[in-house]
């Protein structure tokens, strides 16, 4: 197990960091908070929303670097475009629009 038994509360206005050696899981931590990571046992709060049930709504709220951000540099152009515009809600239309805006820029 990379994460076993892990019970954290982090109040408004703190500084937080996990320290430790490698494969002591703190990238596995931080990847089920915020998304990245789906298959886990237990329950992973923040805000009051339930990470499984209200994936969505977190990522809006949570603002995330990998410690490893190469991963968005193998996805397409568009692909990226969809990802972040789906995150934060854009619609069809207004993705165009904006798609347009920027390219013509």
């Amino acid at each position: 197990l990379a994460v076993d038994n892990i019970n954290l509360e982090i109040r408004d206005g703190e500084i937080f960091g996990l320290i430790g050696h490698n494969g002591a899981g703190k990238s596995t931590t931080l990847n089920s908070m915020v998304g990245i990571i789906d298959d886990f046992v237990g329950t992973i709060t923040i805000n009051n929303l339930d990470r499984k049930k209200d994936s969505l709504e977190l990522k809006r709220i949570i603002g995330y670097v990998s410690d490893s951000p190469d991963k968005f540099l193998k996805l397409r152009a568009k692909t990226l475009w969809n990802f972040i515009a789906d995150i934060y809600g854009v619609s069809s239309e207004e993705r165009k629009t904006r798609l347009d805006y920027m390219l013509e820029k």
